[in-house]
Formats: C-alpha cells, structure tokens, sequence
C-alpha cells in the first residue's frame, strides 16, 4: 500500500509517469484509471474498474475467484475493509443470486488450481491500448 500510494498512485512519484501494474490482487483496481484484461494472451475485456464490474465478464469472474481462494485467510483489517467493499460492489452489479452462485461455485473447484487470467493496470497517463496488435506477450 505504501508504494502505491507513494510511488505508482494518483499522487505519487510517478503522477506524471504512465505506470503499468500486473497484479493478482484486488485491493488497488478500484483506484487506478484503467485495467485491461488478459485471458490466455488474449485482451478480453477493457474499461474502467466499474466499467468491468457492470460487464459482469472475465473482471468480474477474476474479483469472485480472488475471494474464493482469500476467503478464512487473515488479512490486516484495512485489507480486509477495502476487500469487503469490493465484494458489495459485486454484489451489486451482479446482483444478490448471481453473486451467491458463483461464488458457490468457485468454491466447488479445485482450489489448488491456477487462474490463467492476468489483469494488467494501466495508470492514468497511458497511451489507449484496446488494440491487442499493442500488447506483446
């Protein structure tokens, strides 16, 4: 949190910077500009974090798949606030039934087993890149 608050975030060091972010978790998506989403070497998805959110895509799956696998973990309790904020706002865009189900059902996989989706996040002063000729893997 101290890095990105101090160094990659709105007002940190590089403010002025285009900063790009590839990251598992979830806690600072809804604070940056705008995220691009990778599945298999692919962009599935781009857009604002409620943008995303209202998609109800691979964003969306990626935030339910995160809690799953956090989910009894102990977290320190700013983590754990910002997580649970992000959870009501799933709650929300996907509604209370469609949230339950997936969740349910993330559960019900192997959690051993490994998300091959990456979120990539781009910082405010980025070039647009929607275009997947833009992205070299």
């Amino acid at each position: 949190k101290h890095i990105f608050d101090n160094v990659i975030g709105h007002s940190g060091l590089l403010k002025h910077k285009t900063r790009i972010l590839v990251t598992h978790g979830i806690n600072f998506l809804p604070y940056v500009d705008e995220i691009i989403v990778l599945k298999d070497g692919q962009i599935t998805e781009t857009g604002t974090y409620h943008d995303l959110l209202n998609k109800k895509g691979e964003f969306a799956d990626f935030l339910i798949e995160h809690m799953n696998e956090n989910q009894g973990k102990e977290l320190d309790p700013e983590t754990e606030s910002e997580i649970e904020g992000i959870k009501n706002e799933l709650q929300t865009a996907l509604g209370e039934k469609t949230m339950k189900k997936k969740m349910k059902k993330g559960r019900s996989q192997n959690s051993t087993a490994s998300s091959s989706t990456c979120l990539t996040v781009v910082g405010k002063r980025s070039r647009n890149l929607k275009n997947k000729k833009d992205v070299e893997m």
